[in-house]
């Protein structure tokens, strides 16, 4: 490869870096929660879990195009600021608590 290809393609790569070409997540139905530091991915992942209380950390990951280790610190502070929690210690169901969604 070229010293020109190879500039050529570093160029591209950081271009394809640009906050204009990285899409937004959907967060329309995100539900209303205090905003206590709570960032967009954390708000959609309150949104999926409400949805769907039985997403694995791997199906949020995909959703959110992050990876699952993003994911799990996301849901480790959702959880510490108890705006989540499991119906079983390892394998249940996610809840998303009513209290936090006035």
């Amino acid at each position: 490869m070229s010293k020109e290809e190879l500039v050529s393609g570093c160029s591209f790569a950081y271009k394809s870096l640009e906050p204009e070409n990285v899409p937004n997540p959907d967060t329309k139905n995100v539900p209303n929660v205090p905003n206590d530091g709570i960032s967009e991915r954390q708000k959609l992942i309150l949104n999926l879990l409400k949805n769907d209380g039985n997403m694995t950390a791997a199906k949020i990951a995909e959703e959110c195009d992050v990876s699952e280790k993003t994911i799990k610190r996301n849901i480790a502070e959702l959880k510490s600021l108890k705006l989540i929690s499991r119906k079983c210690s390892t394998h249940g169901k996610w809840v998303v608590l009513d209290k936090w969604l006035r």
